[in-house]
């Protein structure tokens, strides 16, 4: 069940990623390609800036967005040298995080232990291209034959 939130443009994992075909929240084994420093939005349409962490994953379109709590769990696992957990595999799930006032915001977690060595990597969602319908008569066709 792709969730409405894939069909628009966006560079970083989030928790609906991380969900079955049946849309149940499912963990998601990744290797990390590379660890960077880099700058976001310290809120959706703010120019104000606050520097973060991205991890890039071996064949993975999107990145995720370090924060203190995933940064610690990956260090407890593999060092504080960020520079040293490329090649590192992490297990990703969902979860929910308190942020202020707001409560049950959704969010990526990594799992605090390192995952099987027989695990492979997951396909995510984003992973596949999108699907479009060309035009009304191809949809047509396609409703007409559901």
């Amino acid at each position: 069940m792709p969730h409405w939130k894939t069909l628009f443009p966006r560079d970083f994992l989030a928790a609906f990623d991380l969900q079955d075909a049946a849309g149940k929240p499912r963990d998601a084994v990744c290797t990390i390609a590379s660890v960077d420093p880099g700058e976001i939005s310290e809120r959706p349409g703010s120019s104000a800036k606050k520097r973060a962490g991205f991890v890039t994953f071996v064949g993975k379109k999107l990145k995720l967005i370090l924060n203190k709590t995933n940064s610690e769990t990956i260090a407890k696992m593999y060092g504080d040298d960020y520079l040293a957990w490329a090649g590192k595999r992490v297990s990703l799930y969902a979860d929910v995080t308190n942020v202020g006032p707001k409560k049950n915001i959704p969010c990526v977690r990594v799992r605090p232990r390192p995952p099987a060595d027989k695990a492979p990597d997951a396909t995510l969602a984003s992973d596949a291209p999108p699907t479009y319908v060309a035009d009304m008569t191809e949809r047509q066709a396609l409703e007409g034959a559901a």
